[in-house]
């Protein structure tokens, strides 16, 4: 450490030192684990200054004293918050919690078609990929899985599809963990579940009964078993292949995009404008919807990545020939036709995109697309009857958008009559032994404040005289331009220096060591809705410090601390 003496040619601001920060509350509350297995036990410490009248909710209740541990026994999978709730010196409201998940085992399927040997997951930090950190398995030869339960986002990637024998190596199946199940289906449906505002809003673009929960659903499995089955399955197939044809599509401009998630957030993003555009169900076969969600993906590609070039004749080609086909999926009466179908969407389907991506026999495909059903019939040496629209389904009977409108449509945020989750947020650090940590996370609208706690005793400083704090977020965190709120009296000087970056600079109002342990300020900032980014803050520190009451101070060099904001759900209605 560099010893040295802060000179400041002016003052700013006099107020006796030597202990103002030790007026402000501080609540510190940490587990011997954040996470534990269903039915057992985790010890909470909690070590609080300056507050008083402490009661616990959450997970737990009753009075606390200032300072305690106790062991405490987890009785459900899951996100479980224990919150304590004090007043600080003038009497007003000081909450610190802390977020412990209790793991057990849950079981599920991959469905789209049965797909065996998928990588299964469940992302935990939004960057939407199997990070060293996070559990994963592998479904058996029905597609079944086992996982420990973790709040995230449950994630399959790739697999052999069992019927067919067709490798989906780009297919990404996602569904959003709320609350523990003890069996859960992943399918293509599920899968624009996190891109929604709603949940609820997919059910009601597509028609299907509010009360019918696709996470619990086996359409493979119930398609034969009334037509509102086999609505859903077909549903869920047309999203299948259009969001593997894009991709395929596009991948050849793109191969850095090596998944499907985009497609399926350009297909929600549609279907949910469109339902609220048109207060109607959302016909997801017509060619207009079709455009429309290759236009909105094209845009979203470009934007991602300027540089990439798109053919805008083979962009209209594309079109053309996924319009064509996508009607043709749905169940037909005889299973072999069916499996035939889903065959050539997985194969030669995406085999003539990125052929016409490539201007590669370019007029032979469209013309075979004109025809599909002769097309597939001479691919798959099937007769052409079997591919006739199956007579026997009849969904114009089905729950329609009257049936279901009692429910209201989320735009953005609104009540529902389905089931609404309510996010909460927890910070993890990296480090909790470095001397700035936040605490006291609460989010006040759109808005998240986390209390910024100072502990020079680290470095054995009795006090600072000046210090530096530069926080940088992931693209999943938007930091407001009052990013970093001082409430210590003395100079300070904030300046954002780059998207996303912050620098603030602290400097005591006699520059010399005054500032003790305990609260400096707030940090603000917000979530955006962006999926697959990771919501990370990134804090870099500068202490100068020393004796209480010196000028000579040390330096303790920039040191780094990474938090991690995780999100949990609870039901509000």
């Amino acid at each position: 450490m560099k010893k040295f003496i802060l000179v400041s040619a002016s003052i700013i601001l006099v107020s006796c030192d030597g202990g103002l920060s030790s007026l402000f509350p501080k609540l510190l509350m940490s587990s011997s684990s954040l996470s534990a297995k269903v039915g057992t036990s985790v010890n909470i410490e909690w070590i609080g200054e300056n507050i008083s009248n402490c009661n616990a909710s959450g997970a737990w209740s009753g009075n606390k004293n200032l300072s305690g541990s106790e062991n405490i026994i987890i009785e459900k999978a899951g996100s479980n918050q224990f919150s304590i709730s004090c007043q600080d010196l003038s009497g007003n409201a000081f909450q610190e919690s802390l977020t412990i998940i209790g793991e057990e085992i849950f079981s599920g399927r991959v469905i789209d078609g049965y797909i065996r040997g998928a990588t299964v997951y469940i992302d935990q930090n939004n960057n939407l990929e199997l990070d060293d950190e996070e559990e994963y398995t592998t479904t058996d030869n029905e597609g079944l899985f086992e996982l420990t339960y973790k709040q995230g986002v449950l994630i399959t990637e790739g697999g052999i599809d069992l019927i067919t024998g067709n490798h989906v190596d780009d297919l990404a199946l996602t569904l959003p963990l709320y609350e523990y199940n003890n069996f859960f289906t992943i399918t293509p449906l599920t899968s624009l579940q996190i891109h929604l505002n709603s949940p609820s809003n997919l059910n009601l673009a597509l028609g299907i009964d509010k009360n019918i929960d696709l996470s619990e659903l086996d359409p493979e499995a119930m398609k034969n078993v009334d037509q509102v089955y086999a609505y859903i399955y077909e549903k869920g197939n047309q999203v299948a292949i259009l969001a593997m044809g894009m991709h395929a599509f596009m991948s050849e401009e793109n191969p850095d995009q090596k998944m499907t998630h985009d497609a399926f957030y350009a297909i929600a993003k549609v279907l949910e404008n469109e339902l609220i555009n048109n207060q109607a169900v959302v016909n997801i076969e017509s060619p207009q919807f079709v455009e429309n969600v290759i236009d909105y993906f094209a845009e979203d590609q470009f934007n991602k990545n300027p540089n990439m070039s798109i053919d805008k004749f083979a962009l209209s080609n594309m079109k053309q020939v996924i319009s064509s086909f996508i009607p043709m999926i749905e169940l037909k009466s005889d299973d072999y036709a069916t499996s035939a179908i889903f065959d050539f969407s997985t194969s030669t389907f995406l085999s003539d995109l990125r052929d016409l991506n490539r201007g590669i026999n370019t007029e032979n495909i469209l013309d075979a697309y004109s025809n599909p059903e002769l097309y597939l019939s001479s691919n798959k040496n099937i007769g052409i009857n079997a591919l006739n629209p199956n007579n026997d389904l009849d969904f114009t009977n089905l729950l329609s958008f009257t049936d279901v409108s009692g429910e209201s449509i989320i735009d953005e945020s609104s009540s529902s009559d389905s089931k609404v989750f309510e996010p909460s947020y927890s910070l993890n650090s990296n480090d909790e032994t470095q001397p700035i940590q936040l605490t006291n996370l609460r989010n006040e609208g759109d808005l998240i404040y986390s209390d910024i706690m100072i502990d020079p005793s680290i470095y054995g400083y009795e006090s600072l005289s000046s210090f530096e704090i530069r926080v940088k977020s992931g693209q999943g965190l938007t930091l407001n331009e009052d990013s970093i709120m001082i409430d210590q009296l003395g100079y300070s000087m904030s300046n954002l220096t780059a998207n996303n970056q912050l620098k603030s600079v602290w400097v005591s109002p006699l520059t010399k060591n005054s500032l003790e342990q305990g609260k400096i300020g707030e940090l603000i900032f917000s979530v955006n809705n962006l999926n697959g980014i990771k919501n990370e803050l990134i804090l870099e520190t500068n202490l100068v410090g020393g004796t209480n009451g010196d000028f000579e101070s040390e330096e303790s060099g920039l040191i780094e601390n990474r938090f991690i904001l995780s999100t949990s759900y609870s039901s509000v209605n």
